[in-house]
């Protein structure tokens, strides 16, 4: 990456009951993402969410964003 290029990315969330319970909410999620993209100088363009399980093939949040990533290219997800 050229120095000075702001990278681009979008965010995915999915809860967990399990992880949930080891302190991994949506929220603690999105917090965690939000530090490090702060910290790495990465601008978050999209943020996605599921509340379904991971071993669900058709999650909507996980689609949409596949599909804005082809669309857009954003730099990271």
């Amino acid at each position: 990456m050229r120095r000075g290029t702001k990278v681009r990315a979008a965010t995915y969330i999915r809860e967990s009951t399990r992880a949930q319970e080891e302190g991994f909410s949506p929220d603690a999620q999105r917090q965690a993402l939000e530090q490090y993209a702060a910290q790495q100088s990465v601008e978050i363009v999209a943020r996605y969410c599921d509340f379904e399980s991971g071993t669900k093939e058709t999650r909507e949040g996980f689609q949409q964003m596949l599909e804005a990533a082809q669309a857009s290219s954003p730099t990271m997800l």
